[in-house]
């Protein structure tokens, strides 16, 4: 993504060109360099996916089954 956007700024190359070149579309292109304006090369690295937080039952909702548990066996 560095070289996508470098190409544009320093060669000049016009974004729809720098973006077919490099198979992604202008959005992405756009995306890229507002990233690495604001965030500079740490910005262009991709960042982790799916959940952000613990998705686990927790201790309290355990704790309320093994109740459950113990009231009504079946």
């Amino acid at each position: 993504r560095y070289e996508m956007v470098r190409r544009h700024h320093a060669d000049r190359v016009p974004i729809s060109d720098v973006a077919s070149a490099f198979g992604v579309s202008r959005p992405t292109f756009y995306k890229a360099q507002s990233a690495l304006a604001e965030h500079g090369l740490a910005g262009l690295v991709p960042q982790q996916r799916g959940p952000k937080g613990g998705h686990k039952i927790s201790a309290e909702v355990l704790t309320y089954i093994d109740q459950l548990r113990a009231t009504r066996p079946d």
